[in-house]
């Protein structure tokens, strides 16, 4: 479980600025390029990293159920006589809605301090998690669970 968590982390020094610029993107229109441009001249390379915590830790959480949960449910299935296809899509679909329901809270923030890089609304990790849950309680936190487990 710690390699699957740490390969999550690494996963998100790519994902976690790539989002940014999709969320940016979504927010103010623009091309990448433009996007690029005005995050760089506004908040420098370090506003890259807004919301880097919150999507390590959302995608340690996922690879953690994909690659170490799923094999595991998998062989349990399989012990309990069911064939490996079944104990596949049983393992599979199991891990994917744990994960997805798991990850959904850092999802939110993580996407929150994304749309926010100017910091009006959330600041940090923390700041926007408390900010969430007191706007909404865990329903907020776990607002489109159904669509993040569905993607999954």
């Amino acid at each position: 479980a710690g390699a699957a968590a740490a390969g999550g982390a690494v996963s998100a020094l790519y994902v976690s600025p790539v989002e940014l610029v999709m969320i940016q993107q979504q927010r103010f229109g623009g091309s990448i390029q433009k996007t690029l441009g005005r995050l760089h001249r506004d908040f420098g390379l370090y506003g890259f990293a807004r919301g880097y915590l919150a999507t390590g830790l959302r995608d340690s959480v996922y690879v953690i159920g994909m690659l170490s949960a799923t094999p595991f449910l998998e062989k349990e299935v399989k012990q309990l006589g069911f064939g490996a296809a079944a104990g596949s899509v049983v393992g599979s679909l199991t891990a994917g809605i744990v994960a997805g329901t798991l990850s959904c809270p850092l999802d939110c923030i993580k996407a929150c301090m994304k749309g926010d890089i100017e910091r009006r609304n959330y600041g940090s990790f923390m700041d926007t998690g408390r900010h969430l849950y007191r706007s909404g309680g865990l329903g907020r936190l776990f607002h489109g669970v159904e669509w993040r487990c569905a993607n999954l």
